[in-house]
This record gives structure tokens, sequence and C-alpha cells, in this order.
């Protein structure tokens, strides 16, 4: 595998639809903060979701693991999303076929869904409010 390539994230006829209008999200975020004081873990979050989505950043800041603590649900997503990507390397990782599922889940459910909310809410204060807003938004899916 070319290091510049990596396996994206293959998903059905009827999550289309979310994953169209997140990669569209992190795309606009990306480009309106790009100069911006935007904190490292979300500029991270958002360039990982774009290559888990299909679409190459210009550039990827690759940051090492740190600490995780039980409240950096973030930290979470950003390693899982590596480990997905970085998954066919058999040398580096040794999932079984459950932890692949299960991280296959995850990257998906954060990808398509909640990167979108958590970068919209990165004060603590404004997360109820986008938490509320993302359990009550219909999709259409025609």
């Amino acid at each position: 595998m070319v290091r510049d390539s990596f396996p994206g994230l293959n998903v059905s006829y009827e999550t289309e639809v979310f994953r169209e209008s997140a990669l569209s999200f992190v795309k606009e975020f990306a480009a309106r903060n790009s100069h911006s004081e935007i904190r490292d873990d979300y500029l991270e979050l958002t360039e990982l979701t774009m290559l888990v989505l299909g679409s190459q950043p210009a550039t990827i800041h690759w940051t090492a693991p740190g600490p995780i603590h039980h409240a950096r649900w973030m930290a979470k997503l950003l390693y899982a999303i590596k480990i997905y990507l970085f998954r066919d390397q058999r040398d580096t990782f040794s999932l079984t076929k459950k932890e692949e599922t299960q991280i296959h889940c995850f990257v998906q459910f954060g990808a398509l869904l909640y990167t979108k909310a958590w970068t919209k809410a990165p004060l603590a204060a404004e997360a109820p409010g986008q938490d509320l807003s993302l359990w009550t938004r219909k999709v259409r899916v025609s």
C-alpha cells in the first residue's frame, strides 16, 4: 500500500447522503479554518475524517498518540480512525474480525455523524445543544 493511499469507508446507498453531507462540511470547515487558531485535535479530526470519507486533504497533521482520558472522546475517535486507515498493514496491526467490525462501526458513526456535531461545539457549554440538534435532525433519504 502506498503511504498516501488509504482505504476509506465503504458506505451503503442508504448512508451515502450522510457521507456527502459530512464530507462537504469538513471540507468547508478545513478551508474556513486553515489559517485560524483552530485547536490541533480539531484540525486533525477534520483531516482524518476527510481521508476516511475518500477525499485527500492538502496536508495531514499526524500527531503522536498521547494519554486518553475518559472525558476525551475525540482522542478515541482519532485513534480509531488511524487504526482503521492502517488496518491493512498486518505488520502494524493484527485485528480480529470482531475488532475490525467494531472499529468500522465506530469510525463510520464518528465520520458520518459526530465529527460535524463535535466541531460545531468547541466549548463544552455548546455540546448539549449540538447533541440535541443531532438527535432531532431529520435527514431525507430518497
